[in-house]
């Protein structure tokens, strides 16, 4: 499976678009996006948001010890330094150390036993990596944590916590290739 082109979010600089409409809110990571391709139950590539291949970094190489409990999936998400609001500098100071560390947080699943699922809502893309990893402990990996309280979100990882910001999604939006949540509503 070839690098796919990821979703991308975009700054909300009006939040009445936001009356009347229901999301989901995640934390906005602040790391390098992560696509990591699963081949045969192992980690095949690791790409950036630029299709640029992240394994090579020697703080990258635990991921290759990883026996993923899915044979074939494209998983997407960002390595981060810490839990997330470190910043993009400290992923690049760790990508570089043999035992750096990092940590991969998923937000998205695109396909999964060599099937695309991009066109099903995000809810239940959403979902599949949920199961996935409730079924099973991997070092250094977890699903982003979502809610439905937007505000509380942006008043603790933000105000509190000093993270980068939030992603709002429509529950069922489909993986549009290289477009932003926040340009189109289906």
């Amino acid at each position: 499976m070839p690098f796919i082109p990821p979703m991308l979010c975009t700054r909300l600089h009006d939040p009445a678009r936001l009356a009347g409409r229901h999301y989901i809110a995640e934390p906005k990571l602040d790391g390098r996006r992560a696509q990591v391709h699963i081949q045969g139950g192992r980690t095949a590539h690791c790409y950036s948001r630029l299709g640029l291949e992240l394994l090579r970094h020697p703080g990258f190489a635990w991921l290759r010890d990883i026996a993923w409990p899915v044979g074939s999936a494209v998983l997407d998400g960002e390595a981060v330094a810490g839990d997330g609001h470190e910043g993009i500098q400290s992923v690049f100071t760790e990508r570089n150390k043999p035992r750096g560390a990092l940590a991969l947080i998923f937000f998205d699943l695109l396909t999964l036993d060599r099937q695309s699922v991009m066109r099903e809502r995000w809810t239940s893309r959403r979902k599949r990596p949920e199961d996935v990893f409730d079924a099973v402990t991997l070092p250094n990996v977890s699903v982003v944590p979502v809610t439905e309280d937007a505000a509380q979100l942006w008043d603790t990882w933000v105000a509190v916590w000093s993270g980068e910001g939030i992603v709002l999604k429509e529950p069922a939006s489909i993986y549009r290739l290289g477009e932003s949540w926040s340009e189109r509503t289906r």
